[in-house]
């Protein structure tokens, strides 16, 4: 049995990440018109006068961004899984993009289902045991947080269904996490290591360009625009980086066979 080795993993997928920068500019042709437009129009929606006209906007724009961000996140799984350099339409529907949208729908399902469940339950008895038995309450609550993190844990192993669906491979989301099951915290250990310094970056960067005034309501739009920019490509740089640990502790797992990667490419034609 192969391991996962967290630190390793996670400077291999900043490495590829890196070495294929051309290949990720241009996989962004796509999306990152859409992500700039949502990042400020997202802005335009808070403070204490938000933008009805920037809410209908991003009702408009809803579905060809969902696409977008699917036909992104499947083009690096399919290069990270079988150095495939084409960048996907997204609205170019083969078979196995299409299994891909769907096991990522069901997999957001029901992780917003158990989640908003396990969020208001828990809360709710947090709130009324507060009131009467303050001990109870802070217990309560503190379990209710550990719920919480545990089940974004247990739905982690759901992802492993997304580089199987990319290689046109159905596997289902419950097979998916229970063979995952031994490689799971080292493979929520690498996406968390990764995740820290693109966190830093953005939440800098972010209140950088708030204080300039470059951001946020009210601010002029030209030039929001422009600074959401960078942001954005730093947010898609993200998602490379979790694909290709993704990608990289599936082949670990499950395996990728030279027929696997062909008949993957015949789907795609």
């Amino acid at each position: 049995m192969s391991a996962i080795k967290v630190f390793e993993t996670v400077g291999n997928a900043y490495s590829y990440s890196f070495q294929n920068i051309e290949y990720f500019f241009r996989s962004m042709v796509y999306i990152l018109p859409l992500i700039v437009a949502t990042n400020y129009l997202t802005s335009q929606l808070e403070g204490d006068s938000p933008s009805i006209s920037a809410a209908l906007v991003m009702l408009v724009i809803f579905i060809p961004t969902f696409l977008a961000n699917a036909a992104f996140a499947y083009t690096w799984h399919n290069n990270a899984l079988s150095g495939n350099t084409g960048v996907h339409n997204p609205f170019k529907f083969t078979s196995d993009f299409v299994l891909f949208i769907k096991k990522a729908l069901w997999i957001a399902f029901i992780g917003f289902a158990l989640m908003f469940g396990v969020v208001v339950l828990g809360f709710g008895v947090t709130g009324a045991l507060a009131a009467t038995m303050p001990p109870a309450g802070f217990v309560a609550g503190l379990i209710t947080l550990g719920a919480i993190v545990y089940l974004m844990y247990w739905l982690m192993g759901y992802m492993f269904a997304l580089p199987a669906a990319a290689l046109g491979k159905n596997l289902k989301i419950k097979d998916a996490r229970i063979d995952s099951k031994p490689y799971r915290l080292k493979y929520v250990l690498s996406i968390f290591v990764a995740a820290v310094p693109i966190m830093i970056i953005t939440i800098v960067s972010g209140i950088i360009f708030s204080l300039l005034g470059l951001i946020g309501p009210g601010s002029n739009m030209i030039i929001a625009v422009v600074a959401y920019i960078p942001l954005s490509i730093i947010q898609l740089f993200g998602t490379t980086v979790g694909v290709v640990i993704l990608c990289s502790c599936y082949k670990i797992i499950f395996g990728v066979s030279n027929e696997m990667i062909a008949n993957a490419e015949n789907l795609r034609r």
